[in-house]
């Protein structure tokens, strides 16, 4: 299924975890709608960020990203911040 209407999507305090965010990542790599995802507080952490980072990579709709959580580390927070401003999406972590 693919979806060409969603603009903005807010899953803030919903548990996702690193499984999730990778489900999410997936889907994020090859969407061409979503410009606003708000991921805070979902105890994402370092191998779910790192592969919603990969999907940034390679999408090209995504204007802003929120993904605050304490269970990322500064290394991968800094990967992330390079990738966003690479791609012009303003980050919030």
């Amino acid at each position: 299924v693919t979806n060409i209407s969603l603009r903005e999507l807010n899953l803030v305090y919903n548990k996702i975890g690193n499984k999730g965010a990778k489900i999410i990542a997936e889907a994020l790599a090859t969407n061409t709608s979503l410009q606003t995802l708000w991921l805070d507080n979902n105890n994402i952490g370092d191998e779910g960020a790192i592969a919603i980072g990969r999907a940034l990579a390679t999408n090209t709709s995504l204007k802003t990203l929120s993904l605050y959580s304490k269970n990322i580390g500064n290394e991968v927070k800094s990967q992330l911040r390079r990738v966003a401003t690479q791609k012009n999406i303003a980050f919030y972590i």
